[in-house]
């Protein structure tokens, strides 16, 4: 038989816990403790990042989001952006985007860089609020102006696209540039491929290139792969296999189909790394499997002649029907 405690009784055991425990806590905690169950809000604040982080005290989220939203209530804008936080993302509460808009708005509202950029991005994709393009750029530009490098990232994208705003690529750039001076890997990847691609009329390609190898360096999938090509294609000086079988590799092991489809064409031609035509089918296969069209043509051809594994026609034509299905033109002629 099922027992529904009523909701009353279980606040105010979760209450009790949370404000009586208090014995194995130190000095400062305690302090912290006192003066939060006193509503100091800045206090109710601090013991929430304790609980949130564990410090000095044992992680605990329902803690964490309990005192939080005693100083949100409060009007403290930290908390209110960290309480959106936990709204959006379903960690401690039961995901509700209506309410963290509107505690991240509360925040906004007061100024708090982080609450204008969570925010602008709910505007932007409509989570929990009308997609309203305007007011996300609105948002990110508060946001950006006091330094935030997401919203600088995000606001510079809506300028290169013309989201919300009237299209500027100079702005563009401009905010790119804000957010990557920053060490943003994303802003640094946005700005060194825009400036490769013609964000601006004239640019230094070696200035866009370093920009990308920053991001790359800090792990960013996209730059790691488009590193890797660069260094694999001849439209410079600076065609180097080794680097481009060292970066693809990177942004290949973290799933990137098609850096595992150039991985395997380097193994393939035996360029920049010994020839291996088992290692060659290994990352077809893993692109082919993401359904990329190019690798799934030459998984075929492999199957087809054999090369680094079992000829096997049945499984050669699987692969170029996959490739043909997505319309391309050299699988179907196989076919």
């Amino acid at each position: 038989m099922i027992v529904f405690i009523p909701i009353v009784i279980i606040i105010g055991i979760i209450c009790f816990l949370v404000v009586n425990n208090t014995e194995s806590y130190s000095t400062e905690i305690k302090e912290y403790m006192e003066k939060a169950e006193n509503g100091d809000a800045d206090a109710q604040y601090d013991l929430g990042i304790c609980f949130f982080n564990g410090d000095g005290v044992d992680k605990d989220t329902l803690k964490a989001v309990y005192w939080f939203t005693k100083s949100a209530e409060q009007g403290y804008a930290e908390a209110q952006n960290i309480l959106g936080m936990y709204y959006k993302l379903n960690s401690g509460v039961d995901k509700n985007l209506e309410k963290a808009v509107y505690w991240f708005t509360k925040s906004a509202e007061q100024g708090n860089k982080d609450g204008q950029s969570n925010l602008g991005t709910c505007y932007c994709f409509g989570d929990g609020v009308e997609k309203d393009l305007t007011k996300a750029v609105y948002w990110y530009t508060k946001a950006s102006e006091q330094g935030d490098v997401f919203a600088q990232n995000n606001l510079g994208v809506c300028y290169q696209n013309g989201d919300g705003v009237e299209k500027d690529l100079e702005k563009a750039e401009y905010w790119f540039t804000k957010s990557a001076e920053q060490g943003y890997a994303e802003a640094q990847f946005n700005l060194g491929y825009g400036l490769m691609c013609g964000i601006k009329r004239s640019f230094d390609s070696d200035q866009a290139i370093n920009w990308i190898l920053k991001a790359a360096e800090q792990g960013h999938v996209e730059a790691q792969y488009n590193i890797g090509i660069y260094y694999q294609i001849d439209i410079s000086d600076k065609k180097d296999y080794k680097k481009a079988v060292y970066w693809l590799t990177k942004a290949a092991e973290k799933g990137h189909a098609e850096a595992q489809f150039s991985l395997g064409y380097l193994y393939k031609e035996g360029k920049g790394v010994e020839q291996d035509y088992k290692k060659e089918v290994y990352w077809f296969t893993k692109s082919a499997e993401q359904g990329y069209s190019v690798a799934q043509y030459h998984l075929g051809l492999c199957y087809q002649k054999g090369e680094g594994l079992e000829q096997d026609f049945i499984k050669a034509t699987e692969w170029l029907t996959k490739a043909a299905e997505q319309g391309l033109s050299a699988a179907k002629d196989y076919l």
